[in-house]
């Protein structure tokens, strides 16, 4: 399941962290999405969201984009060189670009453009732990298995540990 906690039209996101918020005494409203109303798994692994205001949800089956109202769901069957279903780990970098960990490689999305990281272009990574982008903009790419990658200037490189 997917829980959202939206500001109301009226209201804005504070800028600090707050109290627990009292749901019953809120101008947020909360709304919850599940398999029932056309989720493909009621779990998310991750969430990110891009500078063109989607919020990108990984779950177990498939990766959803969310515009506020409506779903749309990306997996291999629509979108080719999405190898999994399954998804690990997203991030937005500072470019807008989406990248995507899943159980069968890596992946990033740039406007419409599907790419697909593979040994030729450096990534011989397997699972992405996290991602973390340098003040320069260059990426950084842990891994569950304990290598660290740097992603510049359209390659990766390993990194000595």
């Amino acid at each position: 399941m997917v829980w959202l906690l939206l500001p109301s039209p009226l209201g804005v996101w504070p800028a600090i962290a707050t109290p627990a918020i009292d749901l019953e005494q809120t101008d947020y409203v909360v709304t919850r999405w599940e398999t029932a109303d056309g989720l493909p798994e009621n779990s998310a692994t991750a969430l990110a969201q891009t500078p063109d205001a989607y919020l990108w949800i990984g779950t177990f089956n498939g990766l959803l984009r969310f515009n506020g109202s409506t779903f749309t769901l990306f997996h291999p069957r629509n979108t080719p060189e999405l190898p999994s279903t399954g998804i690990v780990n997203l991030h937005a970098d500072r470019t807008g670009r989406l990248w995507v960990s899943t159980y069968a490689g890596l992946v990033s999305r740039a406007g419409t453009t599907w790419q697909r990281w593979q040994a030729p272009e450096g990534w011989t990574g397997n699972l992405v732990r996290s991602f973390a982008e340098r003040p320069n903009g260059d990426l950084l790419v842990t891994t569950f298995n304990g290598r660290l990658f740097e992603f510049s200037n359209g390659r990766f490189l390993e990194l000595p540990a």
